[in-house]
């Protein structure tokens, strides 16, 4: 027997892949989703210092009149604060294409931009719920309640019976199955363009801005930016309780600890560690022995708030405990509870 899970957000109202079907079915599939949701450091950069200087444009540009607009005349520290004050990206990319001048006073604006904010779900409440689960962990219980009454109004109408049926049909697995909507890291890369868009710039633009557009949207594309999951210096921080576990550590409970990084087994992340602590129901049924069920099933660390960051960039204002031992140790016992 067992139940089926989802992974919710209860902050942002969103769900991702890693926990479908029962707990038996899906524990060791990919988390990775849940690492990268998480992280909040980015590897690598965007490499914009050969686009104001690159010298085909520069002919091009020897061609157009000479600026009469004042804005080019203005001093870089107010040009700086005319691009603080633009949120979107395209705006950002076009007023940096007008002139060298803007595209050297714009390129760190246009960078915070052109690269999103890692880590939507850092600092946020998160848990595996099962869809037999009716009591929720203190920290969450109100807003999931909150939640839930409204779908139940929703599905069942104001005048409809308050029955236990109705109670058993609108759980707040159901509510977030319905209402949650499902991401993944790859959804918030922003620069998208449609055909109609590149063929209107095409015939607004100049040689020389337009070919500057493409090399900015080039640099942007072929940026090697990238999380990196398994960096050794990162930590999976519980911001609730104070706790973390480090990266280095998680090497697969059936890998050699001798064996070379790149060899360690994939399953094994910190978005696996996480999942192993945030699954949550008011029964323990989920198609995994008995001695593992009632502890996975009522995780201390279910409705808490998280981020993954490299350690060197740990809050200081928090006393922290390092409890990475006790983290692998209870994987290692999952692990070898299914595989005696």
């Amino acid at each position: 027997m067992g139940q089926y899970w989802v992974i919710a957000n209860v902050d942002a109202r969103q769900t991702t892949s890693g926990a479908g079907g029962k707990l038996g079915e899906s524990f060791w599939t990919s988390k990775t989703n849940l690492t990268e949701l998480l992280m909040k450091h980015w590897s690598g950069d965007i490499d914009f210092s050969n686009i104001w200087a690159d010298k085909e444009i520069a002919v091009l540009e020897s061609a157009k009149p000479s600026p009469t607009s004042r804005i080019v005349r203005l001093p870089n520290e107010l040009l700086r604060m005319i691009f603080d004050a633009i949120n979107d990206l395209m705006s950002c990319i076009f007023l940096c294409v007008t002139h060298n001048i803007l595209g050297v006073a714009g390129e760190a604006r246009l960078r915070e931009l052109a690269v999103p904010e890692p880590g939507p779900w850092a600092g946020h409440r998160i848990l595996c719920v099962g869809d037999y689960c009716r009591k929720f962990p203190a920290s969450v219980e109100e807003e999931i309640s909150a939640q839930a009454a409204t779908y139940t109004y929703l599905v069942y109408g104001e005048d409809s019976d308050a029955s236990d049926t109705q109670e058993e049909d609108a759980s707040f697995y159901e509510c977030v199955s319905e209402t949650y909507k499902s991401v993944r890291p790859s959804d918030r890369w922003p620069l998208k363009l449609s055909k109609a868009q590149y063929k209107l710039l095409s015939r607004l633009l100049s040689s020389a801005d337009r070919k500057r557009v493409n090399t900015v949207f080039m640099a942007i594309r072929n940026a090697d930016i990238r999380l990196d999951i398994y960096a050794k210096d990162l930590v999976l921080c519980n911001l609730s309780k104070g706790e973390y576990v480090r990266n280095d550590a998680c090497v697969g409970p059936n890998t050699d600890d001798s064996n070379d990084s790149s060899e360690v087994d994939t399953y094994l992340d910190l978005g696996l560690v996480l999942f192993s602590r945030i699954c949550w129901s008011t029964t323990s049924h989920c198609s995994m022995p008995e001695n593992i069920s009632d502890r996975l099933t009522t995780g201390t660390w279910a409705g808490d708030r998280f981020e993954i960051i490299p350690r060197e960039k740990m809050g200081r204002d928090i006393e922290w405990k390092d409890i990475t031992e006790e983290a692998i140790a209870w994987l290692h016992e999952i692990f070898e509870s299914e595989h005696q």
